[in-house]
């Protein structure tokens, strides 16, 4: 036994070895040799017997004990493997369990340990150990990359505190793991832009006053010096020693931590971090918690009990497998010796509370006094918003302070309310100098730059409402009524200067002081906004006291000639312009407008037979080929000479009242009766002949009947006065120069128009082209009389209905007087295009009517089978041929109508769908779920009344039970996300914003049925038989293609006849249209100048774009011209507005030139705004100033265009627009296909309506609702996919992108009515498709630009470009609901993009935003983006088959949106 016992320490001596050095390991690796030798000899074993027993003080015995000694050895050996493996085992099960506890000194120690033993004593391990130490190792590695790679994704996050605290976590694994060879290069730069990029955020959120932001920068870098006084420092000290690849970012990270870490700080820092007592990250109260003294002793008993010699195993004292005793053994005395040193002088330094306390203070100053900054820079950036006039960027300043805990800014050095203060006081103070700039100018009656100020003053007070006390109300009150105060002052002297004139001569007297008082109310009308109403209407009570004077009408004549020519006023200021403005604006000035139009025209009128030699005429053949055809100039010089000698026969005979009107309208309508008897739909030559008499006729008529009474007033003795000395500026006008005289191009474009001098025997269809601002309106009216007159029935079509009633109204009188209107005679028809599509289908009977009788009871109104239009029910030999006369008949190819529906919905109102509709608005607070808010509708008594009620159509009551929650949460976001509604109530009712007016009968869907419910909830009084109509169930009935409007003969006017493309000449084609003739101006010469004058084209950097309006705006300002802007849409122009420039412009107005700012899609807009200047033989210029983005939109390299020549660089962008114009016109013909497939399809229901067929009418109602994708007011979906491009999207990423982006398409086909739009983005954006169809995007087959701007990734770029595209599809179809989907793989370098997407948000309520991250576990941008929008969708997908989901769901996602 004692022997036993001896061998057994021997053992225990020898295994010791395992925890020593690695020369005491490599002595054991001897000694176990030794031992397990099979093929030793017996001298060999016997000379190791008597060592052993020597050793362990035995008495030698026989050698033939030898034996028996050395198989005593073999199992010694066994034993002693055994012991070994199993020891290893204990090692590698304590490294796993520091792995899982965050002990990585202990796991570092255990894998250092096993790269010894794996090194000496692997012959010695069984397989199972070798086994478990490759396991363990290979468990490290994963650990050691997981653990790096998701350090450096949060490197890259926004979220700051994650990546400090995974920093120092991270800190401890690399130090402790130190061995594990790796290029550290890539973590340390890392690192190093991380601080550097915290650094950066702190300037940036102090630069741009962002309080609440820098506080937070400032936090998060004091969060982040306690990693860098502390873990870092040790990290610093042991890693230093290795020889790293990459020295020089090494040496970049430590010279950045010395920087911000002075030496005495790192070394208080590292007495926590040897015992691993780490003060806390501050906290959101900005406090820095330190270790107690209870931790600080506990930390130290666990540092002793690992590092102390006296506190570790001695032999029987403790449990030898215990992990202190594996731990002290792993290690060298000497490093135990160090390591205890550093513990004690550790607690030492931290049980000093002072010396803790100190430490704290000491990081919570770091980086407090770059907060200082936010004082001056706050004082310099209130100024220049207030110079900028950016009031509402103040409001949210001091909003953005308010929020800001006041506490914890305390605790920062930064008072938040002396920032307050500071903005306040200068707001205050802002507010006051302009009330006194405001009271100066008034005084001295600058009225330009007192509305300026005013204007200020009032955005200022409106902008800022929430703080009243820094505007305060009787600011702009004292100022108001003091201009009140004026305008009645000078309302009444202008009365009181005519009042007691009993005679023209006595009024005459006065004129020039009754002129003064017009000119002081007009300045006030053009300088002041918001007072023109009540001068205007001064003006007017002027006017009218004149009109009721006997003399007044000359009076008023002399007043208009001296105001058009600048003679009343002071002729140093703007008052000249002042009196054009008074002249054009009031009607009691409309018979002087007819005397200088007179005079203008007939100053400026060529001889016709030189102007005839400028008309051209064309033939248009396929491909839009044009063939010259022959203009009969005899012919028409004989017709103008034969109009001209009658029109002065009648106005002669007329003024001798030898013809009456009633006398000349009845001669016209003779002659005219006579010739339409022997017509029988022949164009004959007896007919044409007759045109000019007729013209003369018909205009002759229209100058009397317009202003007869003007030239007969003229004549009157009371208003006629002698040249006196008193009359020496009295204008000389003769009575017949108040008869309005159609120029020459009036009446020839008339005679070309109805085929005059040609030969053919039909009136073919054609178009005139006639400037901009040269009387078409007059030449359409006397167009239409005449052809009405001769059997047409004539409709005269126009885009706009502000611009239809305008022309109506000029000519009622003319067209009752000739019987073509009034008492039941429809003769002519003025009407927008929709309105005559709908004329067109109440022609058959009322759609709506059949439809509402059909749904709810089956029984058809023979009535409703009836023709529904006034000009279908007059009788058959009334009615014979119709033509369309069309102005700007251009529109009719364009966008807006060709491809496009008339859409018809039939209002079924019912109880039982009111209560609906209100169930629906009542739990409008589960609007936003809409899923769940159809199940609970669905699920409703209310909805099984509806359904119930019209059990034959419950499908479609179900579809439109859907639609309703849909249109209830759009209704929701209009109301909530913008600044005001989308619609106007007025007198209890609910209209919209239709181009140029107000229009109260639209249905926007069911957003309409909760408009009016939302201002029922308001208490706003309704008529109750309104709100009934408007809680109805809509049915759609029918879509009606615009390109079947079905007229035989068009006829049209415009001004960009020659300006169509190809693709729009073959769809006037397809009116019947295949010539078209142009004539020339009327004023002569054309004074336009574009490409022949200085900076006619300037391409600007995105940038630089809104200064380059400013500047050339600026420098014609300084020529003493005028300026008009064109942007591209609303929110172009609130971008220029919103811009510093904006505010510095002067507001001269002299001269005229005209700027465009975006480059036209069709040639025909471009040549319309072109006309706005050089008009009426005025000169003019024009030029274009484009943004880089529209340039490479078009496909174009901005810096080539620059150093183009302005033809040259025009020519491209025309070529560069003709293509564009050719792949949108593929889209229009396919929108046609679609439209015109609705078309058929709605007619075959009609007719079965009309047929009376009850069966085959609910049949194709259903089908005409299914093809419509469950409602007529359902909205499309335009999709816009920005995807990122950045670098490291190259190779599998973009692959699986490809892959995910072909599984939406395929997803996309069942969505009935949608486009696609796709844009790539890195550092720039580019659009791949625009506004295609799904099967186009997804045969796209996309690539990646691997072009150096690819190395970075912003943001903004891709969301400036998408929101274009959602603008023109906007422009395209107003249905399209836009989707847009953001996919990225990493962070931005330009911000969090939150404006931009609120901005977005607030012009497209109804915008449907999903943000994917790519290959990432979170993104802060993306989530801040969709915060931004209020209701956006944020997904992660992890890899491609993540993404692959993600796109499907976007796709599943629009179960709910009305399309099913």
């Amino acid at each position: 036994m004692k022997l036993t016992l001896k061998v057994e320490l021997h053992n225990e001596q020898i295994l010791s070895n395992l925890y020593s050095d690695e020369k005491k390991i490599e002595q054991l690796r001897l000694e176990l040799d030794k031992l397990s030798s099979k093929h030793q000899s017996p001298e060999w074993w016997e000379s190791t017997w008597e060592s052993t027993l020597q050793f362990f003080g035995g008495t030698s015995r026989k050698s033939a004990d030898a034996a028996r000694a050395a198989d005593y050895a073999r199992k010694n050996y066994c034993a002693l493997q055994a012991r070994v493996n199993k020891e290893i085992i204990d090692h590698i099960e304590e490294g796993l369990n520091g792995m899982q506890a965050g002990h990585f000194d202990v796991s570092g120690s255990v894998v250092s340990f096993l790269e010894l033993v794996s090194s000496h004593l692997s012959s010695h391990l069984d397989g199972s150990t070798q086994g478990q130490i490759e396991r363990f190792e290979g468990e490290v590695k994963n650990m050691f990359q997981n653990r790096l790679e998701k350090l450096l994704k949060s490197f890259d996050g926004e979220d700051a505190r994650t990546a400090i605290a995974e920093l120092g976590t991270c800190l401890d694994f690399l130090r402790h793991l130190c061995f594990f060879v790796f290029d550290r290069t890539a973590f340390h730069d890392a690192f190093h832009n991380f601080v550097e990029g915290q650094l950066k955020r702190l300037e940036q959120a102090v630069l741009s006053l962002s309080v609440g932001e820098a506080i937070s920068a400032c936090l998060d870098l004091q969060a982040l010096c306690c990693i860098l006084s502390t873990r870092f420092v040790l990290y610093k000290r042991e890693v230093g020693d290795l020889r790293l690849r990459g020295p020089e970012s090494w040496k970049r990270l430590v010279d950045l931590q010395e920087r911000i870490i002075d030496d005495d700080l790192g070394k208080q820092g590292e007495h926590f971090a040897v015992l691993e007592v780490l003060p806390s990250m501050p906290l959101r109260d900005g406090e820095i918690h330190m270790p107690c003294s209870k931790q600080v002793k506990q930390a130290y008993k666990r540092k002793a009990m690992r590092y102390h010699s006296d506190k570790q195993y001695q032999s029987g004292t403790r449990k030898k497998n215990s992990s202190d005793h594996r731990a002290r053994a792993r290690m060298s005395t000497s490093f135990a010796e160090q390591m205890m040193r550093k513990v004690n002088e550790a607690k030492e330094f931290l049980e000093c509370d002072a010396n803790c306390k100190g430490f704290g203070v000491r990081i919570q100053r770091l980086f407090v006094d770059k907060l200082g900054g936010l004082k001056p820079q706050l004082q310099s950036r209130v100024q220049k918003l207030l110079k900028e006039q950016k009031y509402l960027q103040l409001k949210m300043l001091l909003q953005d302070i308010r929020t800001v805990d006041q506490k914890l800014a305390a605790n920062m050095s930064v008072s938040t309310r002396e920032l307050e203060t500071i903005i306040k006081d200068n707001l205050i103070e802002e507010a006051n100098k302009i009330s006194h700039v405001v009271e100066e100018a008034w005084n001295a009656r600058r009225l330009r730059e007192l509305q300026e100020e005013l204007s200020k003053l009032k955005q200022m007070r409106h902008e800022l409402a929430a703080f009243p006390q820094i505007v305060p109300e009787n600011l702009i009150k004292d100022i108001s009524r003091k201009i009140n105060d004026e305008i009645k002052e000078e309302g009444n002297s202008a009365q009181s200067c005519i009042f007691s004139c009993h005679s023209l001569s006595q009024a005459m007297d006065s004129i020039m002081q009754f002129g003064r008082h017009l000119i002081a109310l007009g300045r006030i009308c053009t300088h002041l906004r918001d007072s023109k109403m009540t001068a205007e209407l001064e003006v007017t009570h002027a006017l009218e006291k004149c009109c009721q004077k006997k003399w007044g009408v000359s009076f008023l004549n002399q007043l208009g000639m001296r105001l058009g020519q600048g003679k009343i006023g002071d002729p140093t200021t703007d008052d000249a312009l002042i009196g054009r403005v008074l002249l054009s604006s009031f009607p009691q000035f409309e018979d002087v407008r007819t005397v200088i139009f007179n005079r203008e025209t007939s100053a400026a009128q060529k001889d016709v037979a030189e102007t005839l030699k400028e008309i051209l005429s064309w033939e248009i053949g396929h491909g839009a080929s044009r063939n010259k055809r022959s203009v009969p100039t005899a012919k028409l010089i004989e017709g103008w000479k034969q109009y001209e000698q009658k029109f002065d026969e009648y106005k002669e005979r007329w003024i001798a009242s030898e013809l009456t009107r009633k006398t000349l309208a009845e001669h016209i309508i003779g002659t005219a009766s006579k010739l339409r008897a022997q017509r029988c739909g022949m164009w004959s030559t007896e007919i044409k002949e007759k045109i000019p008499e007729l013209l003369a006729g018909i205009f002759a008529l229209y100058a009397i009947v317009r202003s007869g009474t003007a030239h007969a007033s003229a004549e009157k003795p009371s208003n006629q006065f002698s040249a006196s000395s008193a009359d020496a500026e009295a204008e000389q006008v003769l009575p017949e120069e108040f008869l309005i005289k159609p120029h020459c191009i009036q009446v020839l474009t008339l005679l070309c128009l109805t085929g005059y001098g040609n030969q053919r025997d039909e009136l073919e269809n054609h178009l005139m082209q006639i400037r901009t601002g040269e009387g078409k309106s007059i030449a359409l009216g006397g167009g239409a009389a005449l052809l009405a007159l001769l059997g047409f029935q004539v409709r005269c079509i126009c885009y706009s209905k502000y611009l239809s009633q305008r022309d109506e109204k000029a000519f009622s009188t003319l067209f009752e007087e000739l019987q073509l209107q009034g008492s039941g005679r429809e003769r002519i028809v003025y009407s927008t295009i929709t309105q005559y599509s709908e004329d067109l289908i109440g022609r058959k009977g009322d759609v709506r009517k059949l439809t509402l009788d059909l749904v709810a009871d089956g029984n058809l109104s023979l009535q409703a089978m009836k023709p529904s239009t006034a000009e279908a029910k007059l009788p058959a030999e009334k009615l014979q041929e119709e033509i369309l006369l069309v102005d700007e008949v251009d529109v009719l190819c364009g966008s807006h109508f060709n491809g496009q529906t008339h859409n018809q919905v039939a209002l079924l109102e019912s109880p039982e769908v009111e209560d609906l509709l209100r169930e629906i608005w009542k739990n409008r607070d589960e609007a936003m779920n809409t899923a769940a808010l159809v199940q609970k509708v669905l699920e409703s008594e209310q909805f099984e009344a509806v359904a119930k009620k019209f059990p034959d159509f419950a499908d479609i009551v179900k579809s439109e039970a859907v639609k309703m929650c849909v249109d209830l949460k759009n209704h929701l976001k209009d109301h909530f996300l913008k600044s005001c509604p989308d619609y106007i109530f007025d007198g209890g009712k609910v209209g919209y914003k239709v181009l140029d007016g107000v229009v109260w009968d639209v249905v926007k869907g069911y957003r309409t049925a909760f408009a009016y419910l939302h201002e029922e909830t308001k208490g706003r009084m309704l008529d109750k038989a309104t709100l009934r109509k408007a809680l109805s169930l809509q049915i759609p009935c029918g879509r009606f293609s615009y390109a079947k409007l079905g007229s035989p003969k068009v006829l049209g006017v415009s001004g960009t006849v020659t300006a169509l493309s190809k693709h729009q000449w073959e769809v006037m084609r397809r009116f019947g249209i295949t010539s078209y003739t142009v004539v020339p101006s009327v004023y002569g010469r054309n004074h336009f100048a574009f490409l022949n004058q200085g900076s006619a084209i300037t391409i600007s950097t995105d940038e630089d774009h809104a200064f380059d309006i400013f500047s050339q705006v600026s420098k014609k300002v300084d020529e003493d011209r005028a300026v008009i802007v064109f942007f591209r849409d609303v929110p172009q122009v609130k971008e220029f507005m919103e811009s510093s420039y904006y505010s510095n412009m002067s507001n001269k107005i002299l001269g005229f030139h005209v700027i465009q700012t975006f480059f036209s899609e069709d040639k025909s807009e471009e040549v319309q705004i072109q006309g706005r200047t050089a008009r009426q033989g005025k000169s003019g210029t024009y030029s274009l100033i484009l943004a880089d983005s529209e340039v490479k939109e078009l496909g174009l390299d901005p810096l080539h265009l620059r150093n183009m020549p302005a033809e040259r660089c025009y020519n491209a962008l025309c070529s560069a627009r003709e293509k564009k114009q050719a792949c949108r016109s593929k889209d229009m013909e396919k929108t046609l296909e679609e439209a015109n497939a609705l078309d058929c399809e709605s007619r075959s229901y009609f007719n079965a309506l009309l047929e009376a067929n009850c069966p085959l009418a609910r049949d194709r109602l259903r089908k005409l609702y299914e093809q419509l994708g469950g409602g007529s007011n359902t909205n499309a979906y335009h999709f816009i996919c920005c995807y990122d491009e950045s670098g490291s999207m190259r190779g599998s990423p973009w692959e699986e992108l490809k892959k995910a982006h072909g599984a939406f398409m395929q997803k996309l086909q069942r969505v009935l009515s949608a486009k696609v739009s796709i844009i790539q983005f890195a550092q720039d954006a580019h659009t791949v498709l625009q506004l295609g169809d799904v099967k186009q995007a997804m045969c796209l087959e996309l690539t990646r630009d691997t072009g150096e701007r690819t190395h970075k990734t912003w943001f903004e770029p891709a969301l400036a470009t998408a929101l274009r595209l959602m603008r023109i599809g906007a422009q395209q179809d107003q249905r399209l609901t836009p989707v847009l989907v953001f996919m990225t793989d990493g962070s931005n370098g330009d911000g969090d993009c939150i404006q931009t997407m609120r901005d977005m948000r607030q012009e497209f309520p109804s915008l449907d935003f999903h943000a994917i991250i790519f290959r990432k576990e979170d993104s802060t941008v993306l989530r801040k983006m969709v915060g931004a929008t209020g209701d956006g969708h944020f997904h992660v997908s992890v890899d491609g088959v993540k993404l692959v989901e993600t796109f499907s769901h976007i796709a599943s996602s629009l179960e709910y949106t009305g399309r099913g």
